[in-house]
């Protein structure tokens, strides 16, 4: 029909410039209401593909804004998106060290902990409900979790000196962690009550900063029972413990991807760090950054980026 082809040729305009997808909204306002319908059309085939009708405020367009985007990338390619996420991270103000949250895209930041002293390590359980960090509110270093919507919280570690490095297991019940009660620093499982302790490592090197694999059954650390800090992975019971990395005398930092084939961990490379990703097996080593110095990589949920600190600027 004729409108049919006027509905193509509008698809080639966008075609020719070289777009393959095309996203069409529009918004009305009824009051302090906003409602917003937003489409999606594949350009090529010249095809709705996707589409929702939204019903907010000022307030919250950049969120229906990062729900929309999410639900354009799992339309494209069948994953989950990143768009609604948040990063948790440390601040310093008049040196106090808090943690603080923003939107994955560094927007809306908000202030989570308010303990007036240094705060370091946050991270997220696996559902996204608590946060972990470590304290020296009071003097000592304390292992907290609290919650994110209600802000609950509550001390789960608070062991004589170094109560530190908090990793998740993926199911949400117990936390790996750094103690230094029993002399040299090493890791510990606690469930996340503070009641039930398990000693993995015992050596006399420093054992730090676990990362879980996503099945829950191994957990990669970082050691200088070598001579230099260099990543290892064991069993989570603390058994069948191997070196993964040999590549440069300071790897650190690592984190296990949510999909299980990648661990990003920082390395010293000449006068700074750099990002650099590597399979658990030992290869597929690649070194991601190469400006700045640039630490302490995390995963996105979905594994398809790694956000991190830089002086890049």
């Amino acid at each position: 029909s004729a409108a049919s082809d006027v509905y193509k040729r509008q698809f080639q305009n966008w075609s020719v410039i070289g777009a393959q997808g095309l996203v069409k909204g529009g918004f009305t306002r009824k009051g302090k209401q906003i409602i917003i319908e937003a489409r999606l059309f594949d350009v090529q085939q010249g095809r709705f593909l996707t589409g929702r009708r939204y019903i907010g405020s000022e307030e919250t367009l950049r969120r229906i804004a990062h729900k929309f985007a999410n639900q354009i990338y799992a339309t494209l390619t069948g994953e989950k998106g990143i768009f609604d996420t948040k990063i948790a991270y440390i601040s310093e103000d008049n040196g106090k060290k808090e943690v603080y949250l923003m939107d994955f895209d560094g927007y809306n930041e908000k202030r989570f902990s308010y303990h007036g002293s240094i705060t370091i390590s946050p991270e997220w359980s696996p559902d996204g409900n608590w946060i972990a960090f470590t304290s020296y509110k009071g003097g000592n270093s304390s292992l907290y979790i609290k919650k994110y919507l209600s802000r609950e919280e509550i001390v789960v570690s608070q062991y004589p000196d170094l109560n530190i490095a908090a990793a998740w297991s993926p199911d949400g019940k117990e936390i790996a962690l750094t103690l230094s009660k029993d002399g040299n620093p090493e890791i510990y499982l606690i469930d996340k009550e503070g009641q039930s302790l398990q000693r993995l490592t015992k050596n006399w090197a420093i054992d730090v900063s676990s990362t879980w694999s996503p099945d829950g059954k191994r957990i990669a650390f970082v050691s200088n029972r070598s001579g230099s800090p260099q990543i290892y992975i064991m069993d989570r019971n603390g058994a069948n413990i191997r070196r993964l990395t040999f590549q440069g005398n300071y790897n650190t930092e690592p984190d296990w991807s949510p999909r299980g084939d990648m661990i990003a961990f920082s390395s010293l490379r000449g006068s700074g760090f750099q990002i650099c990703i590597i399979k658990p097996d030992g290869t597929g080593y690649i070194q991601l950054t190469q400006r700045g110095n640039n630490e302490s990589p995390k995963w996105s949920p979905n594994g398809r980026h790694i956000v991190f600190h830089s002086t890049r600027s």
